[in-house]
C-alpha cells in the first residue's frame, strides 16, 4: 500500500482559498448581483448604458496574485481609497482599490494626474496586487490609469486654416493629428520672433512652427498657451531708409521724427549718438533740419508692430 502525500506553497493555498471565497459568495449573492452594501451607502443599480466604447472590460490574476483589471467603474471615493464595480451584463464584481504614496495615478494617455482629479462615475485600469487579509476583495494598486481623461499637454505644428464662427478658435491642419481645433484663452500669447502679439493678428497660410497647450484626443481641442510663429530676421538687421520727415517733436539729440518712407509713417528714434550728415555728407546741425527735407537714414528695425527705426545715421539730402 502506498500513501500519496500532498505539498502545497502558503500562496498556492491563499490562491485556492480565495476561489473557494468567491464562489461561496457568488452563491450567497453577497459578491455578485447583491444591493446589499459592504459601504454605509445604498448601492445603485450598475448597467453598462454609460461605458465609452473603447473601455474593455476584463480582469486578470495570475498565480502570485498580481491583478490586471481593465473597466472597473468608481462608484465612491473614501480619502485615497476607490470603491469600484466591474460590471459584466447584468452582475458585478464589487472590488476595493487602495493607493498609497508608491501608487502611480495617469490619464488614458500616460500624463501623470492629481488624484483630486478622479471623480465618482469614471473608468479605470488597475494593475496591482492582492491584499492577503480582510474579508473583502481588494487590491493595493501600482498604477491606475484613467480611462476618461483624454487629456495631455502636447504640442503641434501646421498651417493656420482660418478662425471659427466664435472667433475663440481657430482651425489647424497638422501632421500628425490632421485638423486640430486650436481654443484661444485669456492667456494666450503669440510669439512673432520676439514680439508678443494678439493671434488675431494670424492669417490663412500662416505657418506655425509651435502652439502648445492641453490637447483633448476624443474632441481633437487643444487649449492653447503659446503659439510661435516664424519670422525673417533678416529684416531687423540695419539698412538704409529713405524718406520724408512729417513730424520733428526737437532738434536737439536726442530726439524723434516722424517720416513718410515707402509710404508708410515710420517712427525715427535718433540717439545722442546719432550721426547727423548733410546732403555732401559732413556734419550739420539738426536746427537746419525742417518739416518737408527728404532724408536717408541708416538703422535697424525694431521688431514692433509699428514701425521704428533706431537711426545711427541720418543725412539730409536737402542740404
Amino acid at each position: 500500500m502506498h500513501r500519496i502525500g500532498w505539498s502545497f506553497s502558503p500562496l498556492r493555498i491563499m490562491m485556492i482559498a480565495m476561489k473557494y471565497y468567491i464562489a461561496v459568495l457568488f452563491f450567497f449573492g453577497v459578491l455578485f448581483g447583491s444591493t446589499a452594501s459592504a459601504n454605509a451607502f445604498v448601492e445603485p443599480l450598475y448597467t453598462l448604458t454609460d461605458k465609452p466604447k473603447d473601455v474593455v472590460i476584463e480582469m486578470q490574476i495570475n498565480k502570485d496574485g498580481l491583478v490586471d483589471v481593465h473597466g472597473a467603474k468608481i462608484v465612491q471615493i473614501l480619502g485615497t481609497t476607490l470603491q469600484t464595480r466591474i460590471i459584466f451584463g447584468d452582475t458585478f464584481l464589487r472590488m476595493i482599490v487602495k493607493m498609497n504614496s508608491k501608487s502611480k495615478l495617469v490619464r488614458k494617455y500616460g500624463e501623470i494626474m492629481p488624484f483630486s482629479d478622479l471623480k465618482v462615475g469614471d473608468y479605470i485600469d488597475v494593475m496591482g496586487g492582492i491584499e492577503t487579509s480582510g474579508d473583502t476583495f481588494a487590491i493595493t494598486a501600482s498604477t491606475t490609469r484613467n480611462l476618461l481623461d483624454y487629456t495631455q499637454k502636447n504640442e503641434f505644428f501646421g498651417s493656420f486654416m482660418s478662425f471659427s464662427t466664435s472667433s475663440d478658435s481657430f482651425y489647424l491642419n497638422t501632421a500628425s493629428q490632421g485638423v486640430v481645433t486650436v481654443v484661444i484663452g485669456t492667456t494666450t500669447q503669440l510669439l512673432k520672433g520676439t514680439r508678443l502679439m494678439s493671434p488675431y493678428y494670424l492669417r490663412p497660410g500662416d505657418f506655425i512652427t509651435s502652439v502648445t497647450g492641453i490637447y483633448n484626443f476624443k474632441n481633437k481641442n487643444l487649449i492653447s498657451d503659446i503659439i510661435k510663429v516664424p519670422i525673417d530676421m533678416t529684416q531687423f538687421k540695419p539698412r538704409n531708409f529713405e524718406g520724408v520727415i512729417d513730424q520733428m517733436t526737437s532738434t536737439v539729440l536726442p530726439t524723434t521724427f516722424i517720416a513718410t518712407i515707402e509710404g508708410k509713417r515710420f517712427e525715427l528714434v535718433l540717439s545722442d549718438k546719432t550721426s547727423v550728415l548733410n546732403n555732401k555728407r559732413q556734419s550739420t546741425s539738426l536746427k537746419r533740419f525742417v518739416v518737408g527735407d527728404k532724408i536717408r537714414v541708416y538703422g535697424g528695425l525694431r521688431e514692433t508692430d509699428t514701425p521704428i527705426v533706431d537711426v545711427e545715421v541720418v543725412r539730409n539730402i536737402s542740404l
